[in-house]
């Protein structure tokens, strides 16, 4: 009968230590895939990492060595179709010493200007008005500028005057001619529209300047402007309203700088009109 008792006991403490030992074993999640660690790719694919996986990391894309080099190619020939404008003019003994214009066929591009005395370059973007692309473009063309050898350059030599230099580019093609004075007509227009051109740009620069560090010298600029504007020394004056139009709302200017950019602004539209008729 003892031994009966001792082996049920016996029993109980086995069963009761193999339950035990089961509670405490983890159990892998079923979750994980057990084949994650050691799947294969085929040679030369790329992997695509998620970007909510890996932080500051774009995703890589199998075929974006491909469309790289498509881009390119596309690139290269929108490049051979744009052409590419600069002008530059220089005489040291000038308030403004040095002006470069760079635009493409838009009219978007930059100018760049130096102060006679200021080692440091002044370069804003600028947007040509189609009016006046439509001017360089009529010069270039009447000019046959990229198939023409001739020499603009008048015989005498007026290189106090400074000189003025023109590059057109055009795919693999590409040509400048210079001279300090010419008698050819076309030359002569796209000098003269070159020079309305840095005119306007550098006058926007000034007053933009004005505006936030001296706004007493606005008035003394508009009139600078209205000067301009009274000798045909803007390249496109409605180009210039919507400025105008700022300046006028501008509560930052004095009064009679504000006044005047109104009065200027009608004047232009005025004469615009009577351009129509």
């Amino acid at each position: 009968m003892y031994l009966k008792a001792f082996i049920f006991f016996l029993f109980l403490f086995v069963a009761s230590a193999e339950a035990q030992m089961n509670r405490r074993t983890p159990v892998a999640p079923s979750s994980v895939p057990a084949v994650a660690a050691t799947e294969t790719r085929p040679e030369g694919s790329v992997e695509i990492v998620p970007a909510s996986l890996k932080k500051n990391a774009r995703p890589v894309l199998a075929s974006a060595a491909g469309d790289a080099v498509r881009s390119g190619a596309a690139n290269d020939v929108a490049a051979d179709s744009v052409d590419e404008y600069r002008y530059e003019f220089v005489q040291t003994a000038f308030l403004i010493s040095r002006i470069v214009i760079r635009h493409d066929e838009s009219g978007k591009g930059t100018v760049t200007f130096y102060r006679k005395d200021d080692p440091d370059p002044v370069t804003d973007p600028i947007r040509l008005s189609p009016l006046a692309m439509q001017r360089i473009k009529t010069a270039y063309d009447s000019l046959n500028f990229l198939d023409s050898t001739d020499s603009y350059q008048h015989a005498r030599d007026f290189s106090h005057l400074g000189t003025a230099r023109f590059t057109l580019t055009r795919g693999e093609r590409s040509r400048t001619a210079e001279f300090n004075w010419t008698d050819n007509k076309n030359a002569k227009a796209l000098a003269d529209e070159y020079r309305k051109i840095g005119n306007e740009y550098i006058w926007r620069f000034e007053i933009d300047l004005a505006r936030q560090t001296q706004p007493l010298d606005t008035p003394r600029l508009m009139t600078r402007l209205d000067s301009l504007l009274r000798r045909n020394e803007i390249s496109d004056p409605a180009a210039i309203i919507p400025f105008l139009t700022e300046l006028e709302n501008d509560e930052r200017l004095p009064l009679i700088a504000r006044n005047h950019a109104t009065r200027m602004a009608k004047q232009i539209e005025k004469q615009a009109e009577k351009t129509k008729k």
